[in-house]
């Protein structure tokens, strides 16, 4: 009897699984629905507002562990075509958890008196892992620090709070949120319990009619009651609501792959040559071609027509994606792709040679829609970098192209038919952006971010950093000369652009100071499904595209398809490499940093591309209508990685500098490249180009501890010590 009795016995965890499983069945019979109309009475009796919850009609908030399946841990959100994967939720039901900083919502019965809503008051939010698992920790957010609160742009009845992370969430982590008497109707009546959540509050065992709500019970007891615990929690009394949530796994498939890289043989790079080609502006570096074979965890296109890359997906060995349980990725291939790399000549002033050990080397990472061929930009201003006293240090580059990504004019003398990486797809109109193909290779990187497969593109900036962390690993047996490897191992530094510097973000909290010595990343951005809204350049393009679809920018649908882009994306988006939460204590625990942004002036416009936030006060160009997202843009991303603003030069004796530099001229591009948006080289922008190029340069050859600034006017005058 004993034995039996601890069976029967419930942990938190069970209960709240429970309580997913009641959803299910609620969904299934509508038991209060039908069998208890005193609960629709009790509610037309009353004429306070209350928080809508009626599980029995699919009306709770949202995210919320009772939309998690107790036995696969994934969720299980109702979904009308299981196997359509353009539809979001396809991707949401792949996860084991919600997103870590996507806004959680609650809807009222009235309009809500905007007053009254106060973060960590009225409106709180704990995390109880330890009280549900015995591990983890207890800890209550901070209103106004860790989260705000916000009636809903999209709402315009005023019905709905947003509640939106200042921060990410940990992963893997169980949230509480407590909502409060304290809030009020606009009536000003204080808000009250629904009749429904109103007898899950209750202490006696609910039978008959009312049998179905007894494992909500038994969770909402426990709630309020770990609820109450906390110093200075609400008294039970005051809770009008109360619900929970699991964040997602986010590391566990990118440390699976840098596992499996570091214990692979170095990859192997083949077919070195001299294009005959050397760098854009002073010809100091040759560009030498290889090709080199990586792990590739997609399914490659086998013709110019085929829409496979557009809906690919990664696999672990159970034919599932990736997870928590089994989260090592299959790859399909060792696919061979082209490099190139950078490689003085000594026609520079300092006649660069080869040190002994081999040259130093830069992991050159492109922007969005560039290629590999973008080396050419840098490779002068590598040749030419000094170290902290003065001495010529040059670098070496190599890169290689993102996913999708690879040169389209096949007249260039770096294009390689066979295995460019965009394996030459024809499927749009170059024009006109319609689908259909023209006889012309779509354009690079056209085909990366993918609306109607967003676990595609989630896997596409997988297989991004993957591929990073296999071309840094293939450094130590590159040889292009055929006199031995040419590179030094000790000093390799990456620098990034664009998407490139996100990815650049990603590798470097996956990397230690002995993979990776510095990282310079020009204009990234986190929270990318909000960022991507919130851009001048591409908001235009995914309004029109979900419009197409029938989502309409500025309603609450729009804005679902957002979140739940951004909770597919979060575990590969930098803002979940950024905060010291995040693994190995994110990306600025292990290497110096530094990030460049252009934040614009009176007369200048600011990053057009990746905007620096998204948030109340929106930089100009963003789209009119775009609902601000708090962790979106660069500027959250700074923040996170807690980099120091800088406005003149700066030099360390010992450590290595975390820092932020923002200019007040220049664009999305400037870091490469010197023109206008007609194509012009305008002076004032080869002023920014040879300002930022000299930024990152200084900083790379110094290992992090020095940075030059030139032209102190063409950044915000910021004045900091080491």
């Amino acid at each position: 009897m004993i034995t039996s009795m601890r069976n029967r016995r419930r942990t938190p965890m069970r209960m709240i699984q429970s309580a997913g499983m009641l959803l299910m069945t609620l969904l299934l019979i509508s038991c209060v629905e039908e069998g208890d109309t005193r609960l629709q009475d009790n509610i037309a009796a009353s004429t306070a507002a209350f928080p809508l919850f009626d599980p029995a009609a699919s009306v709770i908030p949202f995210p919320n562990d009772l939309l998690i399946h107790a036995q696969s841990g994934k969720l299980n959100i109702p979904i009308e075509d299981t196997s359509n994967a353009a539809d979001p939720t396809f991707g949401l039901n792949t996860l084991d958890g919600f997103s870590t900083i996507a806004p959680f919502t609650v809807t009222f019965s009235e309009p809500v008196d905007r007053t009254t809503l106060q973060a960590g008051v009225t409106v709180r939010v704990f995390e109880i892992t330890k009280s549900l698992t015995g591990s983890g920790q207890n800890k209550e957010l901070v209103g106004g620090t860790d989260f705000r609160v916000d009636l809903s742009p999209t709402d315009i009845n005023d019905t709905t709070l947003y509640i939106s992370p200042l921060r990410p969430l940990r992963t893997r982590a169980r949230y509480m949120v407590v909502i409060t008497n304290g809030l009020r109707d606009v009536a000003e009546n204080n808000m009250i319990a629904s009749s429904i959540y109103a007898i899950t509050k209750g202490s006696t065992v609910l039978t008959g009619d009312l049998a179905a709500l007894e494992p909500l019970r038994q969770t909402t007891n426990l709630l309020e009651n770990i609820a109450e615990s906390f110093p200075s929690g609400p008294v039970r009394e005051e809770v009008i609501l109360s619900w929970t949530f699991r964040t997602q796994s986010l590391y566990e498939v990118l440390t699976e792959v840098y596992d499996l890289n570091e214990a692979a043989t170095a990859p192997a790079s083949t077919n070195w040559s001299d294009s005959g080609e050397d760098t854009a502006f002073f010809g100091y570096a040759d560009l030498f071609t290889a090709t080199l074979n990586l792990p590739y965890y997609h399914t490659a296109a086998d013709n110019p027509s085929s829409t496979i890359p557009l809906t690919s997906v990664w696999q672990n060995s159970d034919g599932a994606p990736p997870d928590v349980a089994n989260p090592t990725p299959i790859a399909t291939e060792s696919r061979t792709l082209p490099l190139v790399a950078s490689i003085p000549n000594g026609t520079d002033p300092n006649a660069a040679s080869k040190p002994s050990g081999g040259w130093p080397v830069v992991v050159f990472i492109h922007p969005i829609t560039g290629d590999r061929s973008n080396i050419e930009a840098l490779g002068d201003s590598l040749v030419l970098a000094e170290n902290a006293v003065g001495a010529p240090t040059p670098f070496a580059a190599v890169a290689i192209d993102l996913p999708l990504h690879g040169i389209v004019d096949t007249t260039d003398a770096l294009y390689d038919a066979a295995n460019e990486r965009h394996f030459n797809l024809d499927l749009v109109n170059n024009d006109t952006g319609a689908a259909g193909a023209d006889g012309a290779i779509d354009p690079s990187g056209e085909h990366f971010i993918n609306l109607s497969s967003l676990v595609t593109t989630r896997d596409n900036l997988r297989q991004a950093v993957s591929d990073v962390l296999g071309l840094i690993r293939a450094l130590e047996a590159m040889d292009y000369d055929g006199g031995g490897p040419d590179f030094n191992t000790s000093e390799i530094h990456i620098v990034g652009h664009s998407l490139g510097a996100m990815v650049a973000n990603v590798v470097a909290a996956l990397t230690t100071n002995t993979d990776v010595k510095t990282v310079v990343m020009g204009m990234p951005g986190g929270g990318i499904a909000k960022f991507l809204d919130g851009s001048a350049t591409f908001g235009p393009e995914i309004e029109a595209g979900l419009a197409a679809a029938g989502l309409v920018k500025g309603t609450t649908e729009y804005e679902e398809f957002v979140h739940a882009a951004q909770a597919i994306v979060d575990s590969v988006d930098p803002i979940n490499y950024a905060f010291t939460n995040a693994i190995n204590g994110g990306a600025s625990a292990n290497h110096p940093l530094l990030l460049l942004e252009v934040i614009g002036s009176a007369t200048s416009l600011p990053d057009q591309t990746i905007p620096n936030q998204v948030g109340n006060t929106p930089p100009a160009g963003t789209p009119e209508g775009t609902v601000p997202g708090y962790l979106a843009g660069t500027d959250p991303l700074a923040l996170l990685l807690k980099l120091t603003k800088v406005g003149e030069s700066i030099v360390s004796p010992t450590a290595g500098l975390d820092l932020w530099v923002r200019f007040l001229a220049g664009n999305h591009a400037s870091f490469l490249s010197p023109l206008d948006e007609q194509g012009n080289v305008d002076n004032a922008l080869v002023a920014v180009t040879t300002e930022m190029q000299t930024e990152a340069v200084s900083f790379v050859a110094t290992n992090g501890r020095a940075l030059l600034i030139n032209d102190p006017d063409l950044v915000e005058d910021v004045v900091t010590t080491p």
